[in-house]
């Protein structure tokens, strides 16, 4: 399982790729959360409800630029090529130091 969530999230964090949409971006953090985390299961309802928590979010974040300085957290420090934990951590360190 660990090893399809890490080429899916390589996959997603190419950097050609056309804009994400809200649902693809929090599906992303879901997927680098659970890469990080390797063990704390979780399940498919959990899945779900912790990208549905994102979604809830999302229009706040959009009208405060947060949604963008994320993104532009998320790019910079989940490549998936290095250890999870180390990326995704960076990656909220960064969101917390571009407010």
């Amino acid at each position: 399982m660990r090893a399809v969530l890490v080429v899916a999230l390589v996959a997603l964090a190419g950097g050609c790729n056309p804009p994400l949409t809200d649902k693809q971006f929090c599906t992303k953090q879901q997927m680098a959360w659970e890469s990080a985390y390797p063990t704390v299961p979780q399940t498919d309802d959990q899945r779900t409800q912790m990208v549905d928590a994102c979604m809830a979010t999302i229009a706040a974040k959009h009208a405060s630029g947060e949604y963008d300085r994320s993104v532009a957290c998320f790019d910079k420090h989940i490549h998936g090529k290095g250890h999870a934990l180390e990326e995704y951590l960076a990656f909220k360190r960064c969101e917390v130091e571009s407010k």
